[in-house]
């Protein structure tokens, strides 16, 4: 956690093995795609990580006030959870 400034998250999908990377599944909402976002807000929170966490928006299509709203509803959800735990 002393080496780390920021963190920038988003939601993103795992990489297939042997798949090439697609853009359009790499940054994603936050809350959306197949990666455990949670577990590596965790393990920040589990090393002492107190910097900010921004999160990453680009190339998202859509609307973004829409995209925005899920995010922090999800990012909502993860402060509770971690504050439950």
């Amino acid at each position: 956690a002393s080496h780390l400034f920021v963190v920038t998250i988003s939601g993103t999908d795992r990489k297939e093995k042997g798949q090439p990377a697609e853009f359009a599944r790499m940054i994603r909402p936050l809350g959306q795609g197949n990666f455990d976002v949670y577990g590596v807000i965790e393990k920040l929170e589990a090393v002492g990580f107190t910097g900010p966490v921004g999160l990453l928006c680009y190339g998202l299509k859509g609307d973004p006030e829409v995209h925005l709203r899920e995010s922090m509803a999800t990012w909502k959800s993860y402060c509770t959870r971690l504050a439950a735990e």
